[in-house]
């Protein structure tokens, strides 16, 4: 049974390609250097989401990445919004990263993001 558990354990965490979250994808140019650590959401005093994601990068090399955020509503359907743009940040060698977001509008209940190194 602990085998059989720990295998599972096993192919989960590496399945999830340095992740935690499965509201945070990590595009094929970044999942061997960046190991998201954290993602922490709340509702704040206005009535909207906030999303705060830490993570490292384990590559031996400073490079610029984006992210984009997808805030969806109670039924899983995109917000149509301005905001749901590439952003660019950098993320330095071997050391953490935070990115912080708050929703656009009260009715997102949740969100999907991607990172990726940026595209020059």
């Amino acid at each position: 049974m602990k085998k059989t558990l720990c295998c599972l354990l096993l192919a989960t965490t590496i399945g999830l390609g340095g992740c935690l979250d499965s509201r945070v994808r990590l595009s094929n140019n970044v999942e061997s250097d960046l190991n998201v650590k954290k993602v922490v959401t709340k509702r704040n005093h206005d009535g909207l989401l906030e999303i705060h994601i830490s993570g490292e990068n384990d590559a031996s090399k400073y490079f610029k990445s984006e992210y984009r955020i997808v805030w969806l509503d109670s039924d899983g359907f995109p917000l149509d919004t301005l905001l749901s743009k590439w952003t660019p940040f950098p993320v330095y060698e071997g050391a953490e990263f935070h990115l912080s977001a708050v929703a656009p509008h009260p009715r997102a209940t949740d969100f999907r993001i991607i990172i990726r190194k940026k595209e020059d």
